[in-house]
């Protein structure tokens, strides 16, 4: 019988993108089938009410009944008695909880070496998940444009310089610090002086899901313009990100969904980018973005 590789999802498009492309990568590599629970995520998520958000071209297969109850009663053993755990091998099945780790994970196709069932859970925010089949993806997430989206790409052009900023204003107070906390304002003041010593009289856009952003725009850079998917014909999540990769110049927050938009830019031409610090994973900014990365960790 083929191997069988299940994947939990969870969080926004770009999380999402993570986790589909890890597990995308590491069926082709395994010559696996991927089964997808798209489903518990989503239910439990109370605080943020997400939902799926996948590319319809995305091939997997859907978790049914049977499958649902055994990678969730995994789960829930891993979580109640082998918490600290990265990896969970009970006979024939094996379970890598990512969240147990804060950089990308080695040789883990070694570890599954045998094992019938593979179950993932977490968020794999690092290229090195899926480099090998990384044109694949890219491309299949690319394929999701359309002549809307060409027609607002028009508007766009090597001075136009993308400010992503990730507020977690959905977040509860106590819980923020998990996504590594909130940019600092001086962090994107910083950048844009940087860029302008490189770019003459460059166009400044601002896009975040704040409410405020306005507030924001003016404390940064108050002749920027304001864009998100809403004005801007109201696209869809991934609609608009593959919009935002119509930019050549970034300055992003930790934010998955704003990587995955500089991610995708970069596959049509070299980009310039500076990018936040604060991702939980310490593999998840590409090396050669850490070139031109200005404002390191302290």
């Amino acid at each position: 019988m083929k191997r069988k590789i299940y994947l939990q999802i969870s969080g926004g498009l770009g999380n999402q993108l993570f986790q589909y492309a890890f597990a995308k990568n590491l069926s082709i590599k395994l010559n696996s089938k991927l089964i997808i629970d798209d489903v518990t995520g989503f239910l439990i998520d109370r605080k943020f009410k997400r939902k799926k958000m996948l590319p319809k071209n995305f091939t997997y297969k859907k978790i049914n009944f049977l499958d649902f109850l055994k990678i969730n009663i995994f789960i829930a053993i891993k979580k109640f008695f082998f918490k600290k755990k990265k990896f969970l091998s009970i006979f024939n099945n094996i379970l890598f909880d990512e969240t147990r780790t804060n950089k990308f994970e080695k040789n883990i196709e070694n570890k599954f070496d045998k094992k019938k069932n593979i179950y993932l859970v977490g968020f794999f925010q690092s290229e090195k998940y899926f480099l090998e089949n990384k044109e694949l993806i890219v491309k299949n997430i690319l394929n999701n444009t359309n002549i809307k989206i060409r027609k607002l790409e028009k508007e766009i052009d090597n001075k136009s310089i993308l400010i992503g900023l990730r507020l977690y204003e959905e977040a509860p107070k106590n819980i923020k610090k998990k996504f590594g906390g909130i940019e600092n304002i001086i962090f994107y003041k910083n950048s844009i002086k940087k860029f302008k010593k490189q770019i003459l009289k460059p166009k400044i856009f601002f896009t975040s899901t704040h409410p405020e952003l306005n507030k924001y725009k003016k404390k940064i850079y108050s002749k920027g313009k304001l864009i998100n998917k809403l004005n801007v014909n109201k696209l869809s999540e991934i609609e608009y990100l593959i919009f935002m990769s119509s930019f050549k110049n970034f300055i992003i927050s930790n934010s998955s969904y704003y990587w995955w938009a500089a991610y995708l830019a970069e596959n049509k031409r070299k980009i310039n980018i500076i990018s936040s610090n604060k991702y939980n994973n310490l593999d998840t900014i590409p090396k050669r973005w850490k070139k031109i990365n200005y404002f390191k960790k302290k």
